[in-house]
């Protein structure tokens, strides 16, 4: 039983950065053609690894992919800060966001 828990943290431990990595340049890429609020996302994903008690980090530790984790999220941060917010969804007052707290104007940056 102890192989089969050794293996299964190994998988864990080898793809799980290599998809959550691939999930957040899917909602850069959104969020920079489509909608903000696909960057949004990514930001409470970001808050999600870093809570308290999430084990997902220790995996990017352990992988040595921590850089590729933290330039992925600035990289949609910035997006989402230089974001014009002329381009809007049709689910963009959804009732998850409402939920959340989460609006469009959080993240507008203005001069």
């Amino acid at each position: 039983m102890a192989d089969v828990d050794k293996d299964l943290e190994r998988i864990r431990d080898t793809y799980l950065p290599e998809t959550i990595l691939a999930y957040i340049s899917t909602l850069h890429f959104a969020g920079t053609s489509l909608s903000r609020d696909h960057l949004l996302e990514c930001m409470d994903l970001a808050a999600v690894i870093a809570q308290k008690g999430s084990n997902v980090a220790a995996c990017f530790v352990k992988e040595n992919r921590m850089k590729e984790l933290v330039e992925s999220f600035a990289a949609c941060s910035k997006a989402l800060a230089i974001a014009t917010g002329e381009k809007k969804s049709a689910g963009s007052h959804s009732k998850k966001m409402r939920e959340t707290g989460w609006s469009r104007e959080l993240w507008s940056v203005k001069p």
